[in-house]
Order: C-alpha cells, then structure tokens, then sequence
C-alpha cells in the first residue's frame, strides 16, 4: 500500500489515527489493508482486544479502521459516532491519496486546502463565475441535504434548485458582481433557523462562507422583547400616574355633583317638576363615575376584594346591552354552558367591559359586510401548559370565553401589537387604540391570559382564560342602608379643603341624622381636638389637601384621641394608602365618588363599633 500512499498523505492518516485515541478513549488505533497495517498509533504494552472495527473499501482494496482497549468492552453511543467521523475522514484521505497520487505538487496543496476547509463548522461553497460549483465541504452538505459528488461539476441552480428566486440568489448574484467582500444574514427557506453569509468575490468566481446564528438571533428576539416590555412598563407607570390624577380630580367632582343630586332626589318628590331631571343628573354622574374606574382599569391601578362568583349570569345578563349597542347588519348568537357554578373573580362591570370592546372591536371589522359575532363560555381544561398572547396558561381549569367574528380579519405582522396602549388600524374617528389594551388589563388582573387566532378574509378569534373553581364564594357581605343604621346625632367632624365638596358632606350627613362640624384647614381640626378631644365621635378627613395629608392629620388626632374612628375619603385610593389607612387600626378608606352612597352607613357602622 506504500505506492498508493504518498508521504503527505500517510502524515494525514497518522493525525487523524491518533486523534482516534482521545476521541474514543481506547489505548491504540489502527487502519489495515488486508493483513497488512496501514499506520497505527498508541500502546504496544500487555494485552489488547479489538472493542470496534469499521470496514470500507477504496478502488479495489479492502480497508479497515480498528480500536484497541484493555478490556473487552462496548464503546459508548458517543464514542461510536467519533469512530464513524474519524473513518469516514481517513476514507476520504485514501480516496484522496488514490486519485491523487501522480497529480502534480500545486493539485495536492489543493487538495490540503479541501481537507482543511472540511474541517472548518462553516458551510463552504466555491463557485466559478459561470455559476459552476467547484468545491463545496461536509457542512454544506448537511445543510442542503445534498451529497458532494452530486453537487460539484454541476450550475448552482440545477444541484441547488431550492435557492432560485430567493434572497440568497439575489445576494449572491450581486455579491459576484461586485469587487468587495458581503456580509448578509436570511432566514432558513423551511426551518426556523437564520444563516449569516460572507461572500468573497475573486478573479475565477466568488466563495460563500455561512454560519448558523439562529442561538444570536434568538438572543436578539429576546433582547428586543425585553426592552419592548421595559419600556411598556415605564410608559404604563406614567399612565398610571397620570389616570390616578385624573381620577382623582374627577371624583371629587362627582362627589359632589352625585351628593347634591341625591340631596335633591329626597327633596322633590316622585312626579314632581324637576325630579326627573335630578335623576338625570345622578344617571349622567354615575356614568361619569364609570368612567373613571375604567380608566383606572387601564392603568391598572384599581385595588378590590377578590370573590368568586359565577360567570355564566353575568355574560348572559350583558348580552341585550350588547346587542343595543352593535350596528344592525351585525348579529350575536351565543352559546353559554350551563354550569351556573363555574366561578371567577371577574365582576359585572368587568364582565361588560370585556364584551363591549371585543364587540366592538369585531364590529369594527365586518363594518362594510355585515356578519356575525359568537360568544361562548365553556369550561376549559388544560393538562399542559399553552402558548398564549398575553399572560401564561398554565396546568388547570379555566373559564373559556370566546368572542369570534366573520369580519377582514388581522394580519399575522399586527397581531402581536393588539393589546399595545393607543396602537390601532382604525381611523382616529373609530378607536382610540385603548379598547383591547383594557381587555388585557382586566384579564391579567384575574390571572387569566388570552389566545388570539385570525386570518385575513375571514374573521379573528379572542379566546380568554380564566382560572375557575366549580364552587363560588359567598356574596360579598353588603353594607347596611342608610333607613337600617341612621345616625343618631353622633357628632362628626369633617376635613375638606373643597368648599364645595364641605358643604355636600355637611348636608349629607345631617340629613342621614349626624351633628357635623365642618374644616377647611387641617391644623383647625387639629387645634380642635387638642382643646377637646372627646367632642368628636367619628373623624372623616380628606387625603390629598396642602400642608398636611389626610394620614398626617389621622396620626395627629390618633396621638391626643387613641380610639376615635376615621375614615379617610379619597378620590384615588392605591394599596399603599389603604394598606397605610388600615395599619391606624378602627380606620377605612372611602372612594370619595361613593360619598352620597356609603359616607352615612359606614359612618354609622364605625360609631357603632
């Protein structure tokens, strides 16, 4: 076999025979023809026993490739295929050897660059200007799926007809133009894998280097998604600044306005000129009020008890104000489970909320045509865990509710963006891109989480998720009315730096049967208790006034009267101020919007206690 194997060569196998050794973890390695040994390396030393042998023929002679150990042993998975890679290399240095032997010395440094390009773990094609494919390595061929010999001597768009009208094509047909290396990177044509390609154009053609740099990119993705979420969060907390503010303002509007309208309902009676429009001013506000606790909702900013209670009244109780409210070439079927006792935590507002936008948004979609808008609600079951758009859905039982519709649908760029703050295809006239970012707010409030499927032409899908218990809680507890626990000429003293808002409270709580002294100034009520602190039953303070907070004067009066009962009355109550509220001990906090409503029974009830 000396004949057929050149020095240059032989030195190949003897490299690649010893890398053998650490590769498989065997004591000696060696490549046979027939009865003869080719090359071997390792220890001669005590008894040895063949653990693994690869036979393969080159032209007319039989080889084979064997390892040597100590004991008589099975090679590990692992060790085996090194013992194929090492073979199927030393095959290909005999192949070499053969047809090379009389090739003059520039053919064999030729072929020294091929072997050292195969060892290289970027994909190597070699082109020739007329689109010819000289040389490609191993790793081009696993990433086409093509053998070498049934690529090189043939055009690269006969071999490789997969890349015709491609990027890649145009890439590259530019890059052969050109004088300067390219750099590009493009997707996998059938996987979800990216390539980054460097194309080195020469005299005789171009050659293309390419990597897999689908681990980079994910990198990228996730990098990007998390400055995405970053950002949103930031730009969510100055909403939520912003919406508390605006709440704030707005409810001690209304307090007032709702307080006076209620005084003046107990006033004029029931047929009397004038009373239908006093209940109208109470209609309007209450709505005005909803409006601020649907703000508050999109910030997030909202705090309530959590109950379970059934889900399926609730959707069917919203469904003729849903049908009222839709345009007449659209319809709504629904179809609810009858399963009265799959609880949630979501409450009837919520529940309207979450039906009105989506609703909405579909009508929105099937404006031209016409269509039909399906709700459902059945109970979902998970045994995995499912990829959802918003939020995580975990192992359990759901609550499914599913709002389709037959209108354009959503292309699959936009849907990712759907629940984005201010972000809408519609024209400025029909959406303010807040509709579905509340529905994700509600949603993940309640833990729940959201799948949307659509396509262009024939309609979208909304399919919510909420955790669900077959066994709903007790009914919130109710607050006692005003007729049942009157008051009883308790005297209260009252803090409000809005005159307006001072003389509403005054006159609602006389009228519920209270003795109020009224402040404008906190250190006045301050000065008040400290001449007599037993004078007062009940302190009612306002939180967000100059000079001294609610709180502040709450621990003021707490450090000369250690029992009186407060409650503070606030027009944005955040957890923090509540969880501060309840650590006064005997102290609640009151939504000041809710003032006619509640101020009379929880004022009763804290005098009482």
């Amino acid at each position: 076999m000396d004949r057929v194997i050149p020095l240059p060569f032989r030195a190949d196998l003897q490299r690649l025979v010893s890398a053998a050794l650490s590769a498989c973890n065997v004591r000696k390695a060696v490549l046979r023809c027939g009865s003869s040994v080719v090359v071997e390396s390792g220890d001669d030393h005590g008894p040895l026993f063949v653990v693994a042998a690869h036979p393969f023929g080159v032209g007319a002679e039989t080889f084979e490739f064997q390892l040597l150990d100590r004991t008589a042993r099975r090679l590990e998975p692992d060790e085996v295929e090194r013992l194929y890679a090492v073979s199927d290399a030393v095959q290909k240095v005999l192949e070499r050897a053969e047809a090379q032997q009389h090739a003059p010395i520039d053919d064999w440094i030729k072929n020294r660059v091929a072997v050292a390009v195969d060892y290289v773990t970027d994909s190597f094609l070699l082109l020739h200007t007329d689109w010819t494919i000289l040389h490609v390595n191993t790793q081009f061929e696993r990433t086409v799926g093509s053998k070498r010999a049934d690529m090189v001597g043939r055009g690269l768009w006969d071999a490789i007809p997969q890349i015709v009208g491609t990027a890649f094509e145009r890439e590259i047909r530019a890059s052969m133009e050109g004088t300067v290396p390219r750099v590009f990177e493009l997707p996998a044509l059938e996987s979800p894998r990216w390539f980054q390609s460097r194309a080195f154009p020469c005299e005789d053609g171009l050659a293309i280097l390419t990597i897999d740099i689908s681990d980079q990119k994910s990198e990228e993705v996730a990098r990007a998604e998390a400055e995405r979420k970053s950002l949103q969060a930031r730009r969510m907390e100055s909403l939520g600044t912003l919406a508390g503010g605006i709440a704030h303002d707005f409810n001690n509007i209304l307090s007032a306005i709702l307080g006076h309208a209620g005084l003046l309902a107990d006033l004029v009676p029931e047929g009397a000129p004038g009373r239908e429009s006093v209940e109208q001013i109470g209609v309007a506000g209450r709505r005005a009020r909803d409006l601020v606790n649907q703000i508050l909702t999109f910030s997030k900013s909202t705090s309530r008890e959590v109950v379970r209670v059934p889900l399926q009244p609730m959707v069917e109780e919203a469904l003729p104000m849903l049908r009222a409210v839709l345009p007449s070439n659209v319809t709504v079927s629904a179809s609810l489970i009858d399963e009265s006792s799959l609880a949630t935590t979501l409450s009837h507002t919520e529940v309207q909320q979450l039906l009105v936008n989506l609703a909405t948004n579909a009508s929105h979609a099937m404006e031209a045509t016409g269509g039909e808008i399906k709700i459902q609600l059945v109970r979902a079951s998970l045994a995995h865990e499912l990829e959802a758009n918003e939020g995580r859905l975990l192992p359990g039982v759901y609550a499914q509710l599913t709002v389709s519709d037959t209108g354009c649908g959503v292309p699959p760029e936009i849907v990712g963006r759907l629940f984005e703050p201010f972000f809408t295809t519609k024209l400025r006239e029909k959406g303010t891109g807040l509709g579905l970012h509340v529905v994700s707010g509600v949603v993940s409030a309640h833990g729940g989480a959201i799948v949307v499927e659509s396509e262009v032409g024939k309609g979208s899908v909304f399919r919510l998720y909420f955790p669900a218990t077959s066994d709903a809680g007790a009914a919130p507890e109710l607050l006692p009315t005003a007729h049942a626990m009157p008051g009883n000429g308790e005297h209260v003293a009252y803090l409000d730096d809005d005159e307006v808002v001072r003389l509403m409270v005054e006159r609602v709580l006389a009228h519920q049967g209270f003795d109020v002294t009224v402040f404008g100034e906190p250190l006045d009520l301050v000065a008040a208790f400290d001449a007599d602190p037993d004078q007062f039953d009940l302190l009612v303070t306002d939180f967000s006034m100059p000079g001294m907070n609610g709180l502040e004067v709450a621990r003021a009066v707490r450090a000369v009267r250690a029992d009186i009962p407060i409650i503070v009355s606030t027009g944005y109550a955040p957890d923090e101020l509540r969880r501060d509220v309840e650590a006064l001990g005997n102290a609640e906090v009151l939504n000041k919007e809710q003032t006619f409503e509640e101020l009379g029974v929880r004022a009763s009830w804290a005098v009482s206690r």
